[in-house]
């Protein structure tokens, strides 16, 4: 994600708008388009702005049916799903 002036690393643009949510205050079951066409749901935010877990939702392959849970990083964080 290109960073625009004035905007810190650890936010992501909210729903493809002009606003921005910053990572750490993301709660989990909030859906989020991250980078490769994923949409994952939010499983834990250990708060940090650095990282978020996740639980892969929809691939550009179809759904994901496993319960497998990832860290992602916050440049993989497009915005809101």
């Amino acid at each position: 994600m290109a960073e625009s002036p004035g905007m810190d690393s650890d936010k992501i643009r909210a729903g493809g708008g002009d606003a921005y949510v910053a990572l750490q205050d993301i709660d989990p079951g909030t859906r989020l388009r991250l980078k490769g066409g994923i949409i994952a749901v939010v499983d834990d935010n250990p708060r940090d702005g650095m990282w978020i877990v996740v639980k892969y939702v929809e691939t550009p392959d179809g759904p994901v049916e496993s319960d497998q849970v990832e860290m992602v990083m916050t440049d993989d964080v497009l915005g809101l799903a």
